[in-house]
């Protein structure tokens, strides 16, 4: 193995800053020449202690820590993998860095940089580009490796990123292999990255570890400044967590937490998935003390017990063990089964903690569970705004829309009220809220809860996802494969099961292991199709495109547009992809057909909405948050939305809100940047006025595609020989498409395949073998185009006057400006009357 000498230099004569163990080995090993490249592994994504002098300590962030530690005297780069961000230890070190790449590769006749990509595949090139000089000192960090070099992924997409992250460690750059430079990688799990990253005889690894007691108490003193408290026994309390989870308690205790209900719940444990690791910090955090858990909540979880064993466990059981780690008193309840208890000694303590509440407000104790009768809501208040002396308690209400249903208040009936109005006021009931209690909502869909306590400000709102990936891997080989004959590899299998719940991936094995039949991925796509299509009651269908841009006649503008974004799509560009795309213009352009060719060139599943509209209050909300959630399960996603000004309804409709608040999900759907490159959103309209002007900007829709009628002869020649490839449909030698194409003139591509199957009807009627001259001529002549000249003006002006770029448009309007354009759709406004 090679090193390079030995370094002396590295840091200017200053006083040393006082570092963390693990970054203090990596000086040590880089200095003595031992090695140039790192795999940083553990806990790098917790705060890290960083001292100027040994005087005063900061705890930063990582990638703030890691610009502080290593560009300290040298010039450093990070790329952040997570992010897709590249950032610099100053604004001067990025102008240095990019002129030395841009040096290099304007000697190897390549284009300069003005910015930095967010690409991997981009940036990686560009990292080695930086640190092939021998005699520049400078640090190169890529946080998050184990995205770039993933141990469980053999896609296509991943493999080449993968290369990228290679050709730095085994074909290194000279700055690394006897220069000044430095490489560094960072991962949380080093049994994530690659092993052929992890194993590089290149590359030495460093642990970075848990905070020690030392560390921690230094660190609890900052916080607790001069109160109260034992700065001592508190870091005691907290070894093994990391510093953002002795921050989150140390915040709980200040707060008047109890210290041993905060240390229990904070206790790093057993893993967590993620969205029960996000409400135990909210709640450490004091953000809130009730919780709403929806989304995929009828699935199965992992559970870590003691000793490490993981077992797959419901909700309940889910919800009852993890609440129980940290009170010492969890009650659950559904309106079929009433209270129960997950430990039958809670019920005394239950009767007892409520009885004592009673005592106190002067009322009669309850000898048994069955006098609670229908005042549940209320026994769970006198439980949960007890008296500090109380035991700490967890109420869990699951089907809680069945407590609190969506609907207009006018048609609530009494109960339905008065549980609302329960809710409502212990969200915002400060002896609730000062308690060390915890109360946890379920429901599978969101809008189905009443919307007067979705809103309430005290109430967390916690989603459920299905499950990732790795978390499906993971399940799949806990499963008994016996009786059951993969095609597939359980990494194969757990991506094309993208979108299923796990609950649903293991009715796939019973199954296979009933039927005996081999699990392929034709049989995989066709039971998810299934299985998602019910899930959803019929919302969305799946398309499977039969064509591609091939059969698509004309329109070669949009075309080439399209196909760019595909490109971009299938070579990992996200930043290059839309959020959303709309196409827009009258009825018959070939909207749909261009769509789904869209769909088979990018290689994204592609998803069509159905009528999700329904006359209940709420349902609609609920039928689309729904399959938003499906959408986001499934990952790279084509979501097409036809006729969508129908299908999204405006703000000012008269419907009780609900196109509203369908909007304004949406918008908050298309406004989230990690959908950028996975989800698109594709809307086709004719009446893209009729659609919310905020829903249609920049950033929701980066591109809108306009569609007219063919514009020339050849246009329509061309759309002529595509319908027939697309119908099946064999012309004659003599069949003169020239004259067809003459004769429509003005034909929407609509009209002119209406055109090719009276032909062909024709045809069969004179039981030719093929289309002849005498069948096409004869359904030229026989087939009425539409004649509705105002309208498909309105229509056409309206694609006009939405387009993104004037070079989509045709001649004819690419020279209207604005105001034209303005005056022209007023004029056909008043001549069109209500019709518009």
């Amino acid at each position: 193995m090679h090193h390079p000498p030995p370094r002396s230099n590295w840091s200017l004569p200053m006083a040393e800053p006082v570092l963390p163990s693990w970054a203090d080995e990596l000086r040590t090993r880089y200095q003595a020449g031992a090695a140039s490249i790192f795999l940083a592994h553990g806990s790098i994504a917790d705060l890290q202690p960083y001292s100027e002098d040994g005087s005063n300590t900061e705890w930063l962030e990582p990638t703030a820590f890691l610009h502080r530690f290593l560009g300290r005297t040298r010039p450093a780069v990070l790329f952040d993998a997570s992010e897709g961000t590249v950032s610099f230890s100053s604004p001067q070190v990025e102008s240095e860095v990019r002129a030395r790449v841009n040096l290099r590769r304007k000697a190897r006749g390549l284009d300069s940089i003005t910015s930095w990509p967010s690409s991997a595949r981009e940036v990686l090139p560009l990292l080695k580009e930086a640190l092939a000089e021998r005699s520049y000192r400078i640090a190169a960090i890529v946080h998050g490796v184990e995205q770039l070099a993933p141990s469980d992924d053999a896609s296509p997409e991943a493999e080449l990123t993968r290369g990228r992250i290679y050709d730095l460690v085994y074909d290194a750059p000279a700055g690394v292999v006897d220069g000044e430079a430095l490489l560094v990688f960072t991962t949380p799990d080093l049994a994530a990255v690659d092993a052929r990253l992890r194993s590089a005889t290149r590359v030495a690894t460093v642990t970075v570890p848990l905070p020690d007691f030392r560390a921690l108490r230094a660190f609890v003193e900052v916080r607790i400044g001069e109160g109260d408290h034992d700065a001592g026994h508190l870091a005691a309390s907290l070894v093994g967590q990391s510093f953002h989870a002795a921050g989150l308690a140390v915040e709980r205790v200040l707060r008047g937490g109890d210290l041993a209900d905060v240390v229990a719940a904070t206790s790093s444990g057993p893993s967590l998935p993620s969205w029960a690791d996000d409400l135990r910090e909210r709640y450490l955090a004091g953000e809130a003390s009730m919780f709403l858990v929806h989304g995929n909540v009828r699935d199965v979880y992992p559970w870590e017990d003691s000793s490490g064993a993981v077992t797959y466990v419901t909700l309940r059981q889910f919800m009852e063990r993890f609440l129980a780690r940290a009170k010492e008193l969890v009650a659950y309840y559904n309106v079929s089964e009433g209270i129960e208890f997950p430990v039958p000694g809670m019920r005394q303590r239950f009767l007892d903690a409520i009885n004592a509440r009673r005592r106190k407000l002067g009322r009669a104790p309850r000898a048994s569970m069955a006098q609670v009768g229908d005042k549940v809501l209320s026994t769970f208040e006198e439980l949960i705004t007890g008296s500090d002396d109380g035991p700490s308690a967890a109420v869990i209400l699951d089907y809680v829309e069945m407590i609190v249903p969506m609907g207009d208040l006018s048609f609530m009936g009494d109960q339905d009220k008065s549980n609302l109005v329960a809710l409502q006021r212990w969200s915002s009931d400060p002896a609730f809220l000062d308690s060390d209690n915890v109360v946890v909502l379920c429901t599978e869909n969101l809008p189905d809860v009443h919307r007067r306590l979705v809103a309430s400000p005290q109430l967390a709102a916690i989603q459920v996802p299905l499950p990732s990936d790795a978390e499906r891997l993971t399940y799949i080989r806990s499963l008994d494969h016996t009786g059951i004959e993969l095609e597939m590899s359980d990494e194969a299998l757990a991506k094309v099961t993208a979108g299923l719940s796990l609950v649903q991936v293991r009715g796939l094995f019973r199954r296979a292991r009933r039927s005996g039949e081999t699990v392929t991925f034709r049989t995989v796509s066709r039971r998810k199709k299934s299985i998602i299509e019910q899930e959803c009651h019929g919302l969305v269908e799946f398309v499977d495109p039969s064509h591609d841009f091939s059969h698509v006649g004309g329109l070669e503008r949009l075309k080439g547009d399209l196909m760019r974004v595909a490109r971009a799509i299938k070579d990992g560009h996200r930043n290059r992809v839309p959020m959303g795309i709309i196409f827009v213009g009258p009825m018959g352009t070939g909207k749909t057909f261009m769509a789904e060719a869209f769909a088979a060139e990018s290689g994204l599943t592609c998803l069509k909405f159905k009528n999700f509209r329904e006359k209940w209050v709420g349902s609609t909300e609920g039928n689309l948050e729904k399959i938003l959630q499906v959408v986001e399960g499934l990952g790279y996603v084509l979501l097409i939305v036809d006729e969508a000004d129908r299908s999204m309804g405006s703000a000012t409709d008269g419907d009780g809100g609900t196109s509203s608040r369908v909007i304004a999900r949406l918008k908050e759907f298309m406004s989230d940047t990690s959908h950028r490159g996975r989800i698109v959103v594709l809307m086709m309209t004719n009446r893209p006025d009729k659609l919310d002007a905020d829903l249609k900007r920049p950033g929701r829709f980066d591109l809108k595609i306009p569609f007219f009628f063919p514009e020339d002869h050849g246009e329509r020649i061309a759309v002529l020989e595509a319908l027939a490839r697309k119908n099946k449909l064999t012309l004659a030698e003599d069949a003169d498409l020239d004259a067809a194409a003459n004769g429509t003139e003005g034909y929407s591509g609509a009209e002119l395949e209406s055109v090719l199957l009276a032909a062909g009807a024709h045809s069969a009627e004179a039981d030719h073998e093929v289309i002849e001259a005498e069948d096409l001529a004869r359904a030229v002549a026989d087939v009425i185009p539409s004649r509705d000249t105002r309208m498909l003006e309105f229509m056409e002006m309206l694609a006009v006057f939405e387009s993104t770029n004037r070079r989509m448009l045709p001649e004819r309007f690419q020279s209207l400006d604005t105001d034209t354009v303005h005056a022209r759709l007023d004029a056909l406004r008043l001549q069109l009357g209500r019709r518009v």
